[in-house]
C-alpha cells in the first residue's frame, strides 16, 4: 500500500510540473496552446534585443477577452494588456531590457469559453527584426 501511495504522489507531482511548464518558441516557429481557464505561457528565445515588435489580436469570433503579460526571465514586467473581444490593438515595440529571451503569459478572462491561442515568432533574417504575434480562436464551452 505504501509503494502505491509513493507511486501515486510521484506521478501526481510529475503531471503537476508538466502542467506548469511553459512551451518554448524559437525564431520562425508557431505554437498553439489551448485552455479552458488556466493561464498558458511560452518562452520566446533568440529575440532581437533592440528591435522586437509585438501584436495581439482579439478573438477571431469576437466573443472572448484575455490578459497578456510579458516578462523577462528574471520576472521583470515588460508589457501588460487586456485584449478585449472586438478592439484591435497597435503594434508595440518591446523594451526587452537587453534580454534575448522573454516569457509570454496568456490568461483567459471570459468564463465558459474554450481558448485556442496561436503564437507566431518571426525573425526577418535580413533585417534581424523579431515579430511576435498572438491570435485567438474561441468558442463557448460545451456543457
Amino acid at each position: 500500500m505504501f509503494k502505491f501511495l509513493v507511486l501515486f504522489f510521484t506521478l501526481f507531482l510529475q503531471f503537476e510540473l508538466l502542467a506548469n511548464e511553459c512551451a518554448v518558441s524559437l525564431p520562425n516557429s508557431s505554437t498553439e496552446m489551448s485552455s479552458l481557464s488556466t493561464s498558458k505561457c511560452i518562452i520566446i528565445k533568440n529575440i532581437n534585443i533592440q528591435n522586437t515588435s509585438f501584436l495581439a489580436d482579439p478573438s477571431y469570433q469576437k466573443n472572448a477577452a484575455y490578459n497578456i503579460e510579458i516578462t523577462t526571465v528574471n520576472n521583470a514586467t515588460i508589457f501588460e494588456q487586456t485584449i478585449l473581444p472586438s478592439v484591435f490593438n497597435n503594434i508595440v515595440q518591446l523594451n526587452t531590457q537587453h534580454n534575448t529571451e522573454i516569457k509570454l503569459t496568456l490568461i483567459p478572462v471570459t468564463s465558459n469559453m474554450e481558448y485556442s491561442f496561436h503564437v507566431i515568432h518571426d525573425e526577418n533574417t535580413i533585417t534581424g527584426v523579431t515579430s511576435i504575434y498572438v491570435g485567438l480562436h474561441s468558442k463557448k464551452k460545451v456543457q
